[in-house]
C-alpha cells in the first residue's frame, strides 16, 4: 500500500492536539486540586461562621440539659445550686479610671471601670439580677470618677444604681457650683439617670484621700489578720 504523507500529517497533527488537551486537562485538574486544598487548610468567611453557628448550638443544648437537669432536682437543692452559682463574693470593690491610679493605693479588689464585666451578667433576666446586686450593691462599693472620666464609663445606669457610693472627683485649682452643674450635665448627656446623678458627692482629690485611706488601711489589715489565721494549724483554728 503506497504511503499517504497528509494521512502521516493528519495523524501528527492530532497527537498533537490530543496532548495539548491532556495537558490543560490536567493543569485544570491541578488547579482545582489546589484550590480545594487551600479551602481545607484555610476555610473561607462562610466556613468560619458555619462553625461558630454550630459551636452556639452545641453550648445552647448543652445549658438546656443543664437546667433539665437541674429543674429534675428537689427545689431546696435546686435553690442553693443556684444561689451559689449566681452570687458574686463580697468584696470592696472602687470602680475607677486608670488615669486616677496616683490617688489611692490599688488593692485587689479594686476594679477598673474599663475591665470587662463578669459573664454572670449576662445568663437570664433573674440571674441577672440577682448577681448585680451582689457584684455592685456590696456596702463598701464606691466609684470614682472625674471629669474626663464620665465618657469613659460603660456600667448601665441601673447598675450605677445598686453602688452604695458615687463620688465625683473635681478638677483644677478652682470650683464652684456652676463647675458641678457642668459635671451633672455631662452625666446626663452620657446616659446617667436622674436618680444616679443626685446620688454623686463632689469633693477634691485631697478629701477623697483623707475620708478613704484610713479605711484603706483598715481593709489591709483586716485581709492580713485573715490570711495569718488560715495559715495557722487547723487544731489552733478550730479550737475553742
Amino acid at each position: 500500500m503506497p504511503h499517504n504523507r497528509s494521512t502521516d500529517e493528519g495523524r501528527e497533527k492530532s497527537g498533537k492536539g490530543f496532548n495539548e488537551e491532556e495537558k490543560a486537562e490536567k493543569s485544570v485538574q491541578e488547579s482545582v486540586g489546589n484550590t480545594i486544598e487551600r479551602h481545607k487548610t484555610h476555610s473561607g468567611p462562610a466556613d468560619e461562621l458555619e462553625d461558630e453557628s454550630d459551636e452556639q448550638n452545641e453550648q445552647s443544648e448543652s445549658a438546656l440539659r443543664l437546667r433539665d437537669h437541674l429543674e429534675g432536682l428537689p427545689q431546696e437543692l435546686y435553690h442553693y445550686i443556684y444561689d451559689l452559682t449566681f452570687t458574686a463574693g463580697r468584696k470592696r470593690c472602687i470602680y475607677v479610671p486608670w488615669t486616677f491610679t496616683g490617688k489611692y493605693d490599688r488593692g485587689p479588689g479594686m476594679l477598673s471601670i474599663n475591665e470587662k464585666l463578669p459573664h454572670l451578667l449576662h445568663v437570664d433576666r433573674r440571674s441577672r439580677k440577682k448577681f448585680a446586686r451582689m457584684y455592685f450593691g456590696d456596702p463598701k462599693s464606691i466609684l470614682v470618677i472625674h471629669g474626663g472620666a464620665i465618657r469613659n464609663v460603660h456600667i448601665e445606669s441601673q447598675h450605677l444604681e445598686l453602688i452604695p457610693e458615687l463620688v465625683f472627683i473635681r478638677g483644677g485649682r478652682s470650683w464652684d457650683d456652676a463647675y458641678d452643674d457642668r459635671a451633672r450635665q455631662d452625666m446626663v448627656a452620657h446616659g446617667f439617670g436622674a436618680a444616679v446623678v443626685e446620688k454623686f458627692e463632689f469633693m477634691s482629690p485631697t478629701e477623697f484621700v483623707a475620708r478613704y485611706k484610713d479605711q484603706a488601711r483598715r481593709v489591709r489589715k483586716a485581709k492580713a489578720r485573715r490570711k495569718s489565721r488560715q495559715s495557722l494549724p487547723h487544731a489552733v483554728v478550730d479550737g475553742p
